[in-house]
């Protein structure tokens, strides 16, 4: 039996039409298209999980010009504010404004700026790319184009409040699936096709666009995606879903009609993807919210969806600060190493101006680790720095630091004259992302490229540290595991702390390869605790006969048990290999997978441990369950021939 909860899709029984969901500081707000019970625009959401949601009203006053549509809001937070981007007018005369805010409730007031030029224009969504430049996408009609109707343009932001005017078509419509209506009469009877609600996402190096086609009224709506290699890219995106040899990734299914625009947001532990979007409900009489995990497999989008059936509730993740607060299993008691710290009203903070002052989080997180944080410079003046510290248990500490100037950059020594300019200090919140895969970090944070450093050892604690500066924080959240995509073309095997047990293995083309061809390999990793999820992205490559298996439960001592994907009687199946050594001849088979898959192309498969139950799921429909017995320590992956793992993750289960 599962020890995790479930959700049943749709989340909420109130019309939720065009829904976005924003993450901050740990809560999540949805906002709709519409007006509010409450006669303000844009009917809001709340919720701390992604799945319980409680109504917020609308947080925008109507605008004088008395429009009578208000579509798609979209808020984006930006140095220290909230900006609503949205789609107003009459229906058929529509354009995008931006409102701002001083907290993601509102209330927002509307700029007066008027963003778009064009007759018709909604939809908007800002992306920031890892140079700090944003971007706008949004929807525009297209009359002069071989699918006359509806597209998806992008234009670069100089401010919140300003575009460049240089709309550039990144989607139009080309296949069949996106026809809005063949006769549409307020269009004078033209075959209108509908591409629209853009959101944005980058993998890997390259750029996803994910948007809705066909008819949001029936059953034809549908979500797509196209990729580019550039977002300035002088040519339209690559469609990858024709509609008929690749299907729509959200499309309506028995029990479920018109899902479609859709947001992503990341879960409560800051690593699983959720695509957050709208359908019908059983009568069809409004549009409802649902959730699905998103991923990538190789370099297909895929999302779990949609589902009406119970699912797993998002992963939750440990969230505590610095406090006088007792000690919880939720809240454990921190260590403080120096200085004078308090607790008050969900902030800690680091209350000396000079010297250092750090508090430690006491749990081991030399499995790797994932780290959210909220922090914020109080004191105006001097040259001091703050952030989340990193010790490696031999004494040495590697610091994600918050500089003066607002960057967030990993240091390897902290001295009391840094050289850095006294003037511009930034005095915003900055939320700071670290994560650690074996020897290497990994520092990101809004509007500034990554930072990252290899340390010495394994990191083992985690914690929060001032210099010369009073700090606030919040929202210390802490997810221990990793993930590695082998994206980074820097690193080592050993910098990511895998252990060759046989085999040659090597980082190429950003995956992690068994080289051999006549013989089997084995390499392992640590898991965080003894309760985890191992998700593998493997394929074998064209030219390779061999096969590729798992070891989702090894202890230090031994492999454990030894998953494997193999042919038998002419129908790939996924057995059970008792010897722990490819030996294929005695095994269990313990389900078979589904006709038409393909070795050659990369396969995502997922290991839940639960005490002693072992759940296995393949692009995210369950097969089958087995019993562990030992302590796990390790997870492992296996390879006769050459295959490759272009992404591997374990996460530890937080339950609540």
């Amino acid at each position: 039996m599962s020890l995790r909860k479930t959700y049943i899709n749709p989340l909420h029984d109130a019309d939720t039409p065009d829904p976005f969901v924003l993450k901050h500081r740990g809560s999540y707000w949805c906002y709709c298209t519409g007006r509010a019970a409450d006669q303000n625009c844009f009917p809001t959401l709340v919720s701390t999980d992604l799945v319980t949601w409680q109504e917020s009203g609308g947080v925008m006053p109507p605008l004088p010009e008395h429009y009578s549509e208000y579509w798609a809001p979209e808020v984006s937070y930006w140095a220290g504010r909230f900006y609503l981007y949205f789609s107003v007018g009459d229906g058929l005369n529509m354009h995008i404004r931006v409102a701002v805010a001083d907290s993601p409730t509102g209330p927002f007031q509307d700029s007066g700026s008027k963003l778009t030029s064009q007759e018709f224009a909604i939809d908007p969504h800002v992306f920031e790319d890892d140079d700090g430049k944003r971007w706008l996408f949004y929807a525009t009609d297209f009359l002069h184009h071989t699918h006359i109707g509806t597209g998806t343009v992008r234009d670069l932001m100089i401010d919140p409040f300003t575009l460049a005017g240089r709309p550039s078509p990144v989607v139009r419509a080309q296949y069949d699936w996106q026809l809005f209506d063949p006769q549409r009469a307020e269009k004078g009877g033209i075959r209108w096709h509908t591409v629209e609600g853009p959101t944005v996402l980058k993998h890997k190096g390259y750029y996803y666009e994910m948007f809705s086609g066909g008819n949001w009224k029936t059953g034809s709506y549908g979500v797509g995606y196209a990729f580019s290699s550039s977002i300035k890219s002088e040519t339209e995106w690559t469609q990858v879903c024709d509609g008929t040899n690749v299907l729509p990734v959200v499309r309506t299914i028995p029990g479920v009609i018109g899902p479609g625009h859709n947001s992503v947001v990341r879960g409560p532990d800051n690593r699983q993807m959720y695509c957050v979007y709208h359908r019908w409900n059983d009568r069809a009489t409004r549009r409802v919210l649902a959730i699905d995990p998103l991923e990538w497999i190789g370099s297909e989008l895929v999302v779990f969806g949609p589902t009406n059936t119970p699912q797993p509730v998002p992963n939750l993740a440990k969230s505590s600060l610095p406090s006088t607060q007792p000690e919880t299993s939720a809240n454990p008691n921190w260590q403080v190493i120096s200085g004078d710290w308090s607790y008050e009203n969900g902030i800690a903070r680091a209350n000396s101006e000079r010297g250092y002052s750090e508090a430690q989080y006491p749990v081991s997180v030399e499995a790797g680790f994932l780290v959210e944080c909220t922090a914020k410079r109080v004191s105006r003046f001097g040259e001091g720095i703050f952030g989340i510290s990193v010790s490696n248990g031999i004494g040495k500490s590697v610091f994600a630091a918050c500089l003066p100037d607002g960057r967030v950059r990993l240091l390897e020594y902290l001295e009391p004259d840094s050289g850095f300019d006294e003037t511009g200090h930034a005095t915003e919140s900055v939320v700071i992302r670290l994560e650690a895969s074996g020897h290497m970090l990994k520092v990101s944070s809004a509007s500034f490229p990554a930072d990252r450093i290899r340390v010495d050892g394994f990191p083992r604690h985690v914690g929060l540290f001032s210099n010369g500066v009073v700090a606030e924080y919040e929202s210390f959240v802490v997810t221990r595991g990793w993930q590695d995509t082998f994206d980074d073309a820097e690193n080592s095997l050993d910098d990511l702390a895998f252990i060759t047990d046989s085999g040659t293995w090597k980082l190429v083309s950003m995956a992690l390869q068994h080289q051999e061809e006549s013989s089997a390999g084995a390499i392992f990793k640590l898991v965080p605790s003894d309760a985890y999820e191992f998700i593998a992205n493997v394929r074998m490559e064209a030219t390779s006969s061999g096969f590729y298996g798992f070891f989702p439960a090894a202890t230090v001592e031994s492999r454990g048990p030894l998953v494997v994907v193999i042919a038998q009687s002419g129908k790939w199946t996924l057995c059970l290999d008792h010897s722990a050594l490819g030996e294929t001849g005695h095994v269990t088979v313990l389900a078979e997978l589904p006709r038409g898959f393909d070795v050659h192309q990369y396969q995502q498969f997922a290991f839940t441990l639960e005490g002693p139950r072992m759940s296995i799921h393949w692009r995210g429909v369950r097969l089958c369950e087995f019993a562990v017995k030992d302590r796990r320590q390790r997870i492992g992956i296996f390879a006769t021939g050459r295959a490759s793992f272009e992404m591997l993750r374990v996460t530890e289960l937080v339950f609540n």
